[in-house]
């Protein structure tokens, strides 16, 4: 969204100068025909060369709300 670009802006700005290599938020945000508000966590990773040249910024975003809702354990191929 355009009002947090400038805060998108100053975390590339930290990763290009080495200050910091993650940023971590989550945001309800509505989603699908009845616009119901779910959990998503946008995460910001910086690249890097193999001597620590900034090359880029790798983005994701996840909608968390089943993830928060988890319960017990499911083991691999259960």
């Amino acid at each position: 969204p355009k009002n947090s670009l400038h805060k998108v802006e100053t975390i590339i700005k930290e990763m290009k100068e080495g200050t910091r290599e993650q940023a971590l938020f989550w945001i309800n945000i509505p989603i699908g025909p009845e616009n119901q508000k779910q959990k998503v966590m946008i995460e910001y990773y910086a690249l890097r060369s193999k001597d620590g040249k900034y090359l880029g910024c790798l983005e994701s975003s996840q909608n968390i709300s089943e993830i928060q809702s988890l319960e017990g354990e499911k083991r691999l191929l259960d």
